[in-house]
Formats: C-alpha cells, structure tokens, sequence
C-alpha cells in the first residue's frame, strides 16, 4: 500500500534511502493497524460467516486455495513474461469462500447473494470513488501550491 509513496518521493528526491522506506512501511502498517481496529471485527465476521458459515475443512480449503491463487498469479507471469500479475488478495480470498459455499451444499443455496451482491457492489463502486477523490484532491493541490 505504500508503492504509491515510494514513487510520489522518489520523482522528487530520488530513490528513498533506508529510513525513508522505513516510515513508509512504518505508515502502511499504521494503516493496517487503524483498518483493523475499526472495521475488522465487522470485516472478518461478513467474510467468516454472512457468505457461507466456515468451519475448520471450508475455512482450510478456502484459504489454501486463496493462497494457491494469489501464488500463480504472482509466480507463473513472473517466470513466463518477467513481472507478476498484481492481483487483490481479497478479491481472491472472498471468491475462495463463494467457491467453498457452492461445494459445500452442491447448489447456489450455501451461499447468501445478497452478502456477495453488496461486496461486488463495494468493489466497483471504489474504482470511481477513488479516481473522484484522487482528481479531487490533485485539483485543490494544484490550485493551492499553484
């Protein structure tokens, strides 16, 4: 989460040195930290038990395959074209749990759509939302810093 800072400093300074990459990752992990002690009780149990109920066999299955996934995604490209794919771990791991409630019950019914409906619609709503306030926030700078 912190590449993004990586390039903002180094297009003006340079490569950072240690220290500074330091504070980015010190930043992102603060990040975390606050995103977790906010929503994640909420996060893990939509993802835990509002799209299918996991027990200890779905939860395994599901995470072992999330792994697997993100995995190929980084590896194969890498070895075949010289770069991995950049690929969302929690798209991965939602879709892993979606996979785990359809094989569960062998029908649509393990799983509950309207949960799955309402994260899709969190996903794509976040490519506009985000380009808004980034286009947002770089026109106010821009007329700020002239």
């Amino acid at each position: 989460a912190t590449g993004v800072y990586v390039s903002a400093v180094s297009s003006v300074t340079g490569m950072p040195d240690k220290a500074t990459m330091f504070y980015l990752a010190l930043l992102g992990a603060i990040g975390i930290m606050l995103g977790a002690f906010t929503w994640g009780k909420k996060v893990i149990s939509t993802v835990g038990f509002k799209i299918t109920r996991l027990d200890y066999v779905s939860g395994a299955a599901a995470e072992l395959s999330n792994a697997l996934v993100v995995w190929l995604f980084s590896t194969i490209p890498k070895m075949l074209y010289g770069y991995g794919m950049p690929i969302s771990t929690t798209h991965a791991s939602v879709s892993s749990i979606i996979g785990v409630g359809l094989a569960k019950t062998r029908s649509m019914r393990g799983v509950d759509w309207r949960t799955v409906g309402l994260i899709a619609a969190s996903w794509v709503l976040t490519l506009p939302v985000a380009m808004g306030i980034s286009a947002s926030l770089y026109i106010l700078l821009v007329h700020m810093l002239g």
